[in-house]
């Protein structure tokens, strides 16, 4: 018994609902880290992730942003299609047997995204020298 169809007094109907989280790394407000010769980008997790599956994956950015705009905060939704970042995972051979057994990545530390290197930013005109915190 389907629309017009549908008497509600000799028939019932089931409703059915479902609830997924879709896993994402948001980046943090606070976000740009250059370490070493890397240009990184801090991370917040969201959803029930398997994170270690995330590794040696090329990685897009979608989402909303908050800029500066005339003196006015505006909000803009993007999507780069295209992968921009990486985030590596060590070289099996460099993990102890229990590192391997366990892949429980710590959040904070091991999901930051490699955007660049020193020498990409450098050649586009970025300084680099000297900077190794959050800027």
């Amino acid at each position: 018994h389907v629309g017009s169809n549908y008497d509600p007094t000799e028939s019932s109907f089931k409703i059915i609902g479902a609830h997924t989280d879709s896993p994402v790394l948001r980046t943090a407000p606070v976000s740009k880290l250059i370490t070493k010769d890397y240009s990184q980008i801090c991370t917040q997790t969201y959803g029930g992730g398997w994170w270690h599956t995330w590794f040696d994956r090329d990685l897009t950015v979608a989402g909303r942003i908050i800029h500066l705009e005339d003196g006015l905060l505006k909000e803009k939704l993007i999507h780069i299609p295209r992968p921009i970042m990486f985030l590596p995972s060590l070289a099996i051979h460099l993990a102890s047997p229990e590192e391997r057994q366990k892949l429980a990545p710590n959040a904070e530390t091991h999901l930051r995204p490699i955007l660049g290197t020193k020498q990409f930013s450098e050649y586009f005109g970025e300084k680099t020298e000297g900077k190794t915190s959050e800027n």
